[in-house]
């Protein structure tokens, strides 16, 4: 990624990251600090979370629609956010030449990345997070999630409140990354 924006000649950003894309952005935001204006992590594992490894398994073993669907539905507060067009999107994306070896590395790095106990590892950028309060896939210490200041749980969301309160999701971000592009002038 930060190869990328340097073949774009992009410099400072503003990072959003979901899940394991969380951990991606946060991991650039802690190697290069200096090129995150902010960073929100949504849904995000490893900062006072654990993930339920037995459901990225599941997800990975998932071939059918019926196991598909079964494994998506546990993203969401409201199952009935997984419909036909959502099951076949994935269904071809793990039919790609490679996806089942690929998502079976990401498994075996996330297993070796759980750790025994939570704990918060916030980069030295502004960091907001955002969380489903009826997760499923990664489970939070209530205790060390009350030490990070810019948290925000959603109620009614699960795995995916980008889509399940896409509004109240975004409104968050937005208002985080103006608060840093205001800033930003400011300095200049």
């Amino acid at each position: 990624m930060l190869a990328f924006l340097n073949q774009l000649d992009i410099g400072a950003v503003d990072l959003v990251g979901h899940s394991l894309g969380g951990s991606i952005a946060a991991h650039m935001a802690i190697v290069e600090p200096a090129r995150i204006n902010s960073l929100t992590l949504v849904s995000n594992y490893g900062l006072a979370t654990k993930v339920d490894v037995d459901y990225i398994d599941e997800f990975i073993a998932a071939k059918r629609r019926k196991g598909v669907k079964t494994a998506l539905k546990k993203l969401f507060f409201d199952g009935g956010a997984v419909n036909s067009d959502m099951i076949e999107g994935v269904l071809r994306l793990k039919r790609l030449e490679g996806s089942e070896q690929a998502l079976g590395t990401i498994a075996d790095a996330i297993r070796a990345e759980q750790i025994g106990e939570a704990r918060i590892e916030l980069p030295l950028v502004p960091t907001q997070i955002i969380i489903g309060k009826a997760d499923k896939i990664i489970t939070f210490d209530d205790a060390l999630l009350a030490k990070i200041e810019n948290l925000t749980l959603i109620e009614n969301a699960a795995h995916m409140p980008q889509v399940e309160q896409a509004a109240q999701t975004q409104s968050l971000i937005k208002e985080f990354i103006g608060q840093y592009q205001d800033l930003e002038h400011l300095q200049a």
